[in-house]
């Protein structure tokens, strides 16, 4: 379902990614997000639910087949020479946290920027 963003921030979860060992705090729904209701200077991205059992699979620009929800984070997502990132790599580490206080701290700077 396409949502807006203040739609999006309802039921929105904090979602940490760590990759080789930089951490990018974001928030995390299991609709999708309609970008072009995005505040400036945050960035969301798709993920795609993984067909072997794991929740995710990979996290990408947009999303059509297997989607999983939409993150949003305050900093641009390095995918390097690819058009997504594996979420299942050694190097790559993820997790949704119900954290009120995480949540709280991330969408309150997304909001700032909106």
């Amino acid at each position: 379902m396409l949502v807006d963003f203040k739609t999006f921030l309802k039921d929105a979860v904090a979602f940490s990614l760590e990759i080789n060992g930089k951490v990018y705090n974001g928030i995390y729904n299991e609709d999708h997000v309609d970008h072009k209701t995005l505040p400036n200077n945050v960035y969301a991205y798709d993920v795609r639910d993984a067909d072997n059992g794991k929740k995710f699979a990979t996290l990408e620009d947009k999303v059509l087949v297997n989607f999983g929800g939409s993150v949003i984070f305050l900093n641009k997502i390095n995918f390097g020479k690819k058009d997504y990132l594996s979420l299942t790599s050694k190097n790559v580490n993820w997790e949704i946290n119900k954290d009120y206080e995480v949540l709280k701290g991330t969408a309150l700077e997304i909001a700032r920027r909106f």
